[in-house]
């Protein structure tokens, strides 16, 4: 089974291919800064460079995908608005993609944020903090930093909810050991 977990960012798209069988991870941060003026744009850019990634090993040639996305959430005001245009896009190219068959299941990010720390109030700090001591076996060397490391433990927060996202997939599979309160958060995931 593989497992895509996907955060979406207007800033850095976090994007986690995760192989069950193999145990192995492709994670990649995707930068979202561009020139574009329209964020339409922007939007379909991010959602071109989110495919790229999944389309790497170990990636088969045609694949059935789970695929655990974050919703955007809340009441977004200002340019956070955008956030469901890039969302929408993603969704879209996934669905568009002639080798991946996705099966999408959105990801409240209050569900994200108690899955992984306990709580759904849980600040950015404390989840890269939580997918470096939990889930550090499913993050390539390049991305297993500390405090010293320039950004901090935040440097990849998009890319640590990326995997987050993927072992929350695994979690759907029964497979592994999760807490009570991880098992009560997949209960409120459902298919797209």
């Amino acid at each position: 089974m593989v497992i895509c977990g996907i955060d979406p960012s207007l800033s850095s798209t976090g994007v986690c291919i995760y192989d069950t069988q193999s145990r192995k991870t492709s994670v990649a941060q995707i930068d979202g800064h561009h020139k574009d003026c329209h964020v339409g744009a922007r939007c379909e850019r991010i959602a071109a460079a989110v495919i790229d990634a999944i389309c790497k090993p170990p990636m088969e040639d045609c694949m059935t995908l789970d695929v655990f996305i974050e919703q955007p959430g809340g009441m977004l005001q200002g340019p956070a608005q955008d956030l469901r245009t890039l969302y929408w896009a993603i969704i879209r190219h996934l669905e568009m993609e002639k080798f991946i068959y996705p099966t999408i299941f959105p990801v409240a990010p209050a569900t994200l944020k108690k899955w992984l720390t306990g709580r759904g109030n849980a600040r950015p700090e404390d989840k890269a903090y939580a997918v470096l001591t939990k889930l550090r076996h499913l993050l390539p060397e390049e991305y297993v930093v500390s405090d010293e490391t320039k950004g901090g433990i935040s440097k990849f927060k998009d890319a640590f909810d990326a995997v987050a996202l993927a072992a929350l997939g695994e979690c759907r599979l029964g497979e592994g050991d999760y807490t009570k309160a991880q098992v009560e958060c997949l209960k409120k995931i459902e298919r797209l």
